[in-house]
C-alpha cells in the first residue's frame, strides 16, 4: 500500500537545530530500500515561503533538496467565501445587511485562508450570539468586537510584528508608516517598489508630504530581513517584495480596517 507521514506545524521546529537535523535525515530515507518497498512518502506542511531554505546549512542538503517538491497551497476565492460565509450564517439562523461587504472583510482579513475564515466567522457568530443580535452588520460595533477578539487570540504574532513596525516608523519618521499602509491596502501579495511608492504618495496627498523611492526600498530590506522567520516581507528581487504569508496580509488589512484613516486603534494595543 501507499505509506504517508504528514508532519504538520513545521514552522514550530525550524529554530530547533537538533529536530531539522533528525527532519533531514527522515527526508534521506526516501531512497532506503525499506521506504520504497512500502512506497512511503512524507508531506511536510508548514506556514513559511520556502520549506526547503530550512535546511541549507545542513551538510546533506543537495541530498535533501533533490527530494523536496515544493507545493503552494492556496485559499479560497472571494467567490468560495462568498458562499461559505452566507450559507453557514444563514444555517445559525443570522441575517445579514450587506453581505457581499461582510464576506469582502471576512476575505480580505483571513487572507482567504479556510482555516482563518472559519475562526473569523466562528467569533463574529459568538460575538452576534451573546449580544442576542440575529443581524450581522459589516460595520456593527459586535461585527467590530470580533475582529479584535480574533486578532488578540489567533493572530498575536503577526499582530506584534505589524505593530512594532508601525510604532517603530511612527516614531523614526510618520510618513514611512504611508508605506506600512499601502502595503496593507493593495491587493497583491507580491509588488514593486514602485507600485507600493505610488500608493503610498497618493495616501500622503493631503498631507502635502513626499516619500523618496530609497525610502521605499530601505523599507522593503528592513522589513525582509529581520530575524528568522519574523519578517513581514519576504524579497524576491532587487525592487520587488511580497507578503510573508496569506495570515500576514490579512492580519495586516483587518488592523488597518478598524483603524481610523489607515491608523492602527490604541484599543487593539491595550488588549494585548
Amino acid at each position: 500500500k501507499n505509506n504517508v507521514v504528514i508532519l504538520d506545524n513545521f514552522e514550530s521546529i525550524i529554530s530547533n537545530e537538533r529536530i531539522m537535523q533528525d527532519i533531514g535525515c527522515l527526508i534521506t530515507l526516501a531512497d532506503d530500500a525499506k521506504f520504497i518497498k512500502q512506497n512511503v512518502k512524507f508531506v511536510i506542511i508548514g506556514a513559511v515561503p520556502d520549506i526547503s531554505k530550512y535546511f541549507e546549512n545542513m551538510s546533506n542538503y543537495q541530498t535533501i533538496a533533490n527530494r523536496i517538491l515544493v507545493v503552494d497551497i492556496y485559499g479560497f476565492t472571494p467567490d468560495e467565501t462568498t458562499l461559505f460565509v452566507t450559507k453557514n450564517f444563514r444555517k445559525l439562523g443570522f441575517s445579514a445587511q450587506g453581505s457581499p461587504d461582510i464576506s469582502v472583510s471576512i476575505h480580505k482579513s483571513s487572507g482567504g485562508i479556510p482555516q482563518s475564515i472559519n475562526e473569523l466567522c466562528y467569533f463574529i457568530a459568538m460575538s452576534h450570539f451573546r449580544a442576542k443580535e440575529s443581524e450581522i452588520r459589516c460595520n456593527g460595533k459586535h461585527f467590530y468586537d470580533a475582529q479584535v477578539r480574533w486578532l488578540r487570540e489567533k493572530n498575536r504574532i503577526e499582530y506584534q510584528m505589524i505593530y512594532g513596525y508601525y510604532q517603530e516608523n511612527l516614531k523614526d519618521d510618520p510618513t514611512m508608516n504611508f508605506v506600512l499602509y499601502a502595503i496593507g491596502e493593495t491587493t497583491k501579495t507580491k509588488f514593486s517598489v514602485d507600485e507600493i511608492h505610488a500608493e503610498a504618495e497618493m495616501k500622503l496627498v493631503s498631507e502635502n508630504e513626499e516619500i523618496p523611492k530609497k525610502k521605499v526600498k530601505d523599507f522593503f530590506v528592513r522589513a525582509s530581513q529581520d530575524a528568522k522567520n519574523n519578517n513581514i516581507l519576504v524579497q524576491i528581487g532587487p525592487n520587488e517584495c511580497k507578503v510573508r504569508t496569506n495570515k500576514t496580509k490579512g492580519c495586516m488589512q483587518t488592523m488597518f480596517d478598524i483603524g481610523e484613516d489607515g491608523v492602527i486603534c490604541a484599543s487593539i494595543e491595550e488588549d494585548f
